[in-house]
């Protein structure tokens, strides 16, 4: 037992000279392999915890929408509040996270979060059709107006803002202007693939679109 205690204190021995040699040499000396097997959590890969912890935070975004998509949207907020506590300049996130409040049908969380990211971004197209679709929700025509041609003077091909604009002027007794916007989101939709899913929209086909508006 005593053999084997001092054959390995003098293997540490050793360990620790060289360990002292190397620092005198170097400016990022290593570490012995005693030290690793003694503190293995003080050195472990400062990179390697660093990426477990984007994918670990990444992981709470993915569920988020997951649950979005399945409609649980209790489910989905609490998702997205742990992402975003990490990560709260992720733009793209609190712009799902607004939308995700408005279909729930609290929509004054759904425009604080994206007047949020329009104070952050804004050129931001999303976060104003968020707005637009609340003022809209809300009967607020002429507000739902205002927000939705900020959206086209961002983006004048967003075929969902020309679409519900359209409907907006028919209802204000503005006929050519709702059939100018109303062409307008039929003509840039049938550019499309008649599969692909609308842009902005959860899972509205393109060719379902296209009957919706012909209708």
């Amino acid at each position: 037992m005593c053999m084997l205690f001092l054959q390995r204190s003098s293997e540490y021995l050793s360990l620790l000279v060289q360990d002292i040699t190397d620092l005198y040499f170097s400016h990022t000396p290593p570490v012995s392999p005693v030290e690793k097997r003694i503190f293995p959590k003080e050195f472990s890969s400062p990179q390697s915890t660093s990426e477990k912890q984007v994918e670990e935070n990444l992981s709470l975004y993915r569920k988020a929408l997951e649950l979005m998509k399945q409609r649980d949207y209790e489910g989905a907020r609490k998702y997205f509040v742990a992402y975003l506590q990490h990560n709260p300049v992720d733009m793209a996130a609190q712009v799902q996270f607004a939308l995700m409040e408005a279909n729930a049908g609290r929509n004054e969380a759904a425009q604080d979060l994206a007047r949020s990211v329009i104070k952050n971004d804004p050129l931001n197209i999303e976060a104003y059709y968020i707005i637009a679709l609340v003022h809209q929700e809300n009967g607020e025509v002429e507000a739902a107006v205002t927000s939705y041609k900020k959206v086209l003077y961002i983006s004048p091909d967003h075929i969902l803002a020309h679409y519900n604009l359209a409907n907006l002027y028919l209802k204000q007794g503005q006929p050519k202007d709702s059939s100018r916007h109303h062409n307008q989101a039929v003509s840039l939709a049938s550019k499309l693939h008649p599969d692909d899913i609308l842009p902005g929209s959860d899972d509205l086909s393109i060719s379902d679109f296209l009957k919706m508006a012909h209708r």
